[in-house]
């Protein structure tokens, strides 16, 4: 009965080679002793811990150390606010010319100046570093890390609405923009990626004259950047924006973002993958609402949607219902989709669809989405043959670089004791089959990843790795 539950679950239909048949062999020799140290000591299992104790827990793992090594291909959802690590993000206070506003209630503003305008009572951070508290106060408001795990998401998304806003008045600034979309790269290049999807929904950047830059000009730093970085790393494959919008708009306001994102695709093509609309369902516009608006657009060949749809606790309500809309869109990934197990039909549909689901564990724990990930709506999901890829959100946001401690989560957390190295691969190539990438481009990013993997498998083999 279980071998028959296993074929028709997410990897069942996996091959492994006969050396991946025996590097696997080490990997779960590890997996199990994991799991055995959390059956017998079941509250310092790492999926209950706060995410300052989770994070040290994990490091000390002999297979999150096999997953960093691992090639993962590509990142199919990531955010612009908060995708280098936290530390990186920190440091950028140390930039000259930042200034901070302490407004009442305890919110901070943070912005670069050469001259610091009216708007506010402005101080240079640099001044107010003679306070020996002060930078441990600034690194809590950048990081969610002492205020979580949120009790539900409109607890997490009151928190998040000023970390977010927080942590742009830094990495807009056009100075920092750059190096900072390098960083990102470079820092998921060094966890086994080499292609990224960002959703992109920073609208402009700001210089410290209090001169104002729109999409094209970030767009063409993406571009700037990409090349640089291909020039320092030829192995990585690429990088494609998705145009972000927040749901919060008006539909007039989306009728002026689509004339954007028409321009932008003209002028830049595959480079701009598609669209989305993000931010919280349970408090945001139903996907239904924009219907009018986005069904005329579902057939057209200059258009693909990538829409969050069912982040969310609630069930049979507004928020969780946008799946329907996002599957009717015919949207090409669904992201997040905490509620889908809830909807067997619509599952059903995922999957006759062949349409992937975008897991980020971390973040889906710290909203309140997931609170253990052994609880994890996925491990349904996943049990059911419906296909996903591992993301990781915002990790500067959590307090983690990359990704790996995402795929930790899936693979110790909400994927079965049972599942072995054939879930992980399959995982890897599912990053290529539902990236926004063209048939011959997956073939490129597949020949990239295919001799990483042989390399690691080799390694992982003859206990090269731990």
């Amino acid at each position: 009965m279980l071998n028959k539950e296993f074929k028709i679950s997410f990897a069942g239909s996996q091959h492994l080679e006969e050396l991946e048949l025996k590097a696997n062999e080490v990997l779960m020799k590890h997996k199990n002793a994991e799991l055995s140290s959390g059956y017998h000591h079941p509250g310092y299992y790492p999926t209950l811990q706060n995410i300052p104790n989770f994070i040290k827990q994990v490091q000390t793992s002999k297979i999150f150390k096999i997953l960093k090594a691992m090639p993962k291909a590509g990142l199919l959802h990531i955010h612009d606010t908060g995708m280098t690590s936290g530390d990186y993000i920190f440091n950028l206070t140390y930039r000259k010319n930042l200034y901070i506003c302490c407004h009442a209630g305890g919110k901070v503003s943070l912005r670069f100046f050469n001259h610091p305008d009216t708007s506010c009572n402005w101080k240079l951070v640099k001044d107010k570093r003679a306070d020996p508290f002060f930078d441990a106060h600034l690194r809590e408001k950048l990081t969610s890390l002492k205020r979580i795990p949120a009790r539900d998401s409109h607890d997490f998304g009151e928190m998040a609405l000023e970390l977010f806003d927080l942590v742009y008045d830094l990495v807009s600034y056009k100075p920092i923009f750059e190096d900072y979309v390098y960083e990102m790269l470079l820092e998921h290049y060094m966890d086994g990626i080499r292609y990224v999807e960002v959703r992109a929904a920073c609208e402009c950047l700001y210089d410290a004259d209090g001169n104002i830059y729109d999409y094209d000009h970030i767009v063409q730093i993406y571009l700037k950047v990409l090349e640089e970085f291909k020039n320092d790393f030829p192995d990585f494959y690429s990088l494609r924006i998705i145009y972000s919008v927040d749901r919060r708009v008006s539909n007039e306001e989306l009728e002026e973002r689509l004339v954007i994102y028409e321009n932008l695709k003209q002028k830049y093509g595959y480079f701009i993958a598609g669209l989305d609309l993000l931010g919280r369902e349970d408090e945001g516009r139903t996907l239904k609402e924009f219907v009018p608006l986005l069904w005329p657009l579902k057939e057209s060949a200059s258009i693909q949607f990538f829409l969050h749809a069912g982040a969310t606790n609630w069930y049979g309500g507004p928020s969780d219902e946008n799946i329907v809309d996002a599957l009717m869109l015919g949207s090409k990934r669904l992201g997040h989709a905490t509620a889908l197990s809830k909807h067997p039909k619509l599952m059903q549909m995922a999957k006759q669809k062949d349409i992937a689901i975008e897991v980020a564990p971390l973040s889906e724990h710290i909203v309140g989405r997931s609170v253990d990930a052994r609880a994890h709506p996925a491990a349904v999901m996943a049990a059911l043959g419906v296909n996903f890829v591992i993301c990781n959100d915002m990790p500067g946001l959590w307090g983690v670089e990359a990704v790996s401690y995402d795929w930790y989560l899936a693979f110790m957390g909400f994927a079965s004791a049972r599942d072995d190295l054939r879930y992980l691969k399959k995982l890897a190539l599912n990053s290529i089959e539902y990236s926004a990438l063209d048939k011959q481009e997956k073939g490129e990013l597949r020949e990239i990843w295919t001799r990483e993997w042989i390399y690691f498998i080799h390694r992982l083999a003859n206990g090269e790795l731990i």
